[in-house]
C-alpha cells in the first residue's frame, strides 16, 4: 500500500483591487525625486509577480512596479501647471488609481526692483520719521500665493540701521533718528 499526499493550492480567482480608486496628495514644487504616494492593492500577497505601472505622465512621474510608491521623475513647477492628474495600475488588470496631485508653490523666484534705486540726499535737519525713498519690487510667484507677497529687509554698514529704517511691507524708507548725532558721518550705505 502506498500513501500519496495530495496538496491543493488556492488559484486566486479574483485579481486584487486597489484599497482606494482616487487619491488627492500635495507635492512642492521643485523637489527632485519627490515622493507622491503609495498605491495599495487588497490580496497582494496572492499575486507576487503583478506589478505597478503609470498610464499617463510617464514624463512627470515614475512608479516602483514591486511596491507602487510613485516620484516626481525630476521637477514640478507651480507657475507652469499648478496640478496633475495620473492614473495608477498593473499590468494584470485594466483597474486603476486615479491620483491628483497639487503642487504647492514655493518661494523660488527672487523679486526684483522696478527701478534701479538712485542715491538719496538728505539734510542733517530733517525729521525724524520724513521718508526719504520708496522701493517697489515685484515677485512673479504666481499672484496671491505666499511666495508672490513681497517684504523688504535693510542690511546696513556701520550706523546705517540706528539712523534709517524700511517698512517690510511698503518699502519706505525712513528717518529713524536725528541724523546731527553723528556730525562726522556724511554718507550711509544701505543694502
Amino acid at each position: 500500500e502506498i500513501r500519496i499526499k495530495i496538496i491543493v493550492k488556492d488559484n486566486p480567482t479574483e485579481l486584487p483591487i486597489f484599497l482606494f480608486i482616487y487619491m488627492e496628495v500635495s507635492v512642492p514644487e521643485n523637489a527632485k525625486n519627490a515622493f507622491v504616494a503609495s498605491v495599495k492593492l487588497t490580496n497582494r500577497e496572492l499575486f507576487p509577480s503583478l506589478k505597478f505601472n503609470l498610464k499617463n505622465n510617464l514624463d512627470l512621474f515614475m512608479i516602483d512596479e514591486k511596491t507602487g510608491e510613485i516620484h516626481v521623475r525630476n521637477y514640478l513647477d507651480y507657475e507652469a501647471k499648478t496640478s496633475h492628474e495620473l492614473m495608477a495600475g498593473t499590468s494584470e488588470s485594466d483597474d486603476f488609481v486615479k491620483i491628483k496631485i497639487n503642487v504647492n508653490d514655493q518661494n523660488d523666484v527672487a523679486p526684483i526692483f522696478l527701478t534701479a534705486p538712485e542715491p538719496v540726499s538728505v539734510t542733517d535737519d530733517q525729521t525724524v520719521g520724513s521718508l526719504i525713498a520708496s522701493l517697489n519690487a515685484v515677485d512673479t510667484d504666481s499672484a496671491g500665493s505666499p511666495g508672490s507677497i513681497v517684504r523688504y529687509e535693510m542690511i546696513g554698514k556701520g550706523k546705517a540701521l540706528k539712523y534709517f529704517h524700511i517698512d517690510p511691507e511698503n518699502g519706505n524708507l525712513k528717518i529713524k533718528d536725528d541724523l546731527r548725532k553723528e556730525p562726522t558721518i556724511k554718507q550711509y550705505e544701505i543694502n
